[in-house]
């Protein structure tokens, strides 16, 4: 009887378990189908791969900081592609280092770090999963990040971009 009863409860169990991998599947493919917002989800067998590219968006999209627009260019990979679902988007970053600004995105999004020998002015890129970076000086770095795009004339952006925390809002062009 009670060889029985631990049967019963072991199916009960596995089943609960294949009821549980199915929501998962389900949910990460609503996650990323979704045109009004990515949210976080850890799934440690998600692959890049799984994320559709979005060949009608926009290549371009637009970067606000205190009253200035700078337009900016995604990259083509997944990465960029789910950050573009998500946008418009506002953060307020915060002073790094005299040549970043990052701030802490509510969305958790795909990432495909790599080494970066070196960072460009109006580099943007992901760190982490949700930490977006906007750099704003030249380096060289050892630092792994997932390049979601680039300022396209970056040449005032330290200038209007300061050394304090700011509010930057990242939008489509048509945002």
């Amino acid at each position: 009887m009670a060889i029985g009863l631990w049967m019963i409860c072991g199916l009960i169990y596995l089943s609960a378990c294949a009821g549980n991998q199915k929501e998962v599947q389900m949910s990460r493919e609503d996650l990323w189908t979704t045109e009004t917002s990515v949210t976080a989800q850890s799934d440690a067998s998600f692959s890049l791969a799984d994320l559709p590219i979005n060949s009608n968006s926009s290549e371009m999209f637009k970067v606000e900081i205190n009253g200035a627009i700078f337009n900016a260019s995604f990259v083509d990979n997944p990465t960029a592609n789910a950050f573009r679902r998500i946008l418009p988007v506002s953060l307020l970053m915060t002073e790094l280092n005299g040549n970043e600004k990052y701030g802490t995105l509510t969305d958790v999004i795909p990432n495909d770090h790599r080494p970066v020998d070196s960072i460009k002015n109006g580099d943007i890129m992901l760190f982490g999963d949700n930490t977006l970076v906007l750099f704003y000086k030249s380096f060289q770095t050892g630092y792994h990040y997932t390049k979601i795009g680039s300022i396209d004339d970056p040449s005032r952006l330290a200038e209007i971009a300061g050394h304090e925390q700011v509010l930057i809002r990242f939008s489509l062009l048509d945002d």
